[in-house]
């Protein structure tokens, strides 16, 4: 059994960027923690022990942003295991087009694509790049249920 806990949108003073004037003067960063596990046994026993801290949780985030100056957003990012465009406001809208590259990108090694292929495919509008992942997805569940329909005629 996993339970979840989510400290939300904490908001701690960093100074990460580039440019010198990132370095020199403080911004805002928001973070969000998610911990999955079992709490089970803090619910058993009624003990402290077998549960998370939230303080200290908040702690270690604040001390990574505070105390700790990154140029790379993308290191930021890394440390926290979540995407660059966390960082930003339009983070749904970045995550969505991550979303779409990452299943992009999974066809085109599953579908053994050329790089010739590819700058073509990227080319194209997002619309008309959603509509081949659309295919490919169709095309591979077809090509699944024919082979699963194969191997249960002959079996």
């Amino acid at each position: 059994m996993s339970d979840r806990i989510v400290l939300h949108d904490m908001v701690f003073q960093g100074r990460h960027g580039v440019s010198a004037a990132e370095q020199r003067n403080d911004q805002p960063f928001h973070v969000d923690v998610e911990m999955v596990l079992n709490l089970q046994p803090a619910a058993v026993e009624d003990d402290l022990g077998h549960t998370v801290d939230y303080g200290a949780v908040f702690e270690v985030a604040r001390t990574v942003v505070e105390s700790t100056s990154y140029r790379l957003i993308e290191a930021l990012a890394r440390t926290f295991g979540v995407p660059p465009a966390f960082f930003f406001d339009d983070y749904g809208e970045q995550a969505s087009l991550l979303q779409e590259q990452v299943e992009l990108l999974a066809l085109v090694r599953d579908a053994r694509i050329s790089s010739a292929q590819l700058r073509a495919i990227l080319e194209l509008s997002p619309q008309a790049r959603q509509a081949i992942v659309t295919l490919a997805e169709a095309t591979a569940r077809h090509d699944t249920r024919r082979q699963h329909g194969e191997h249960g005629a002959a079996g």
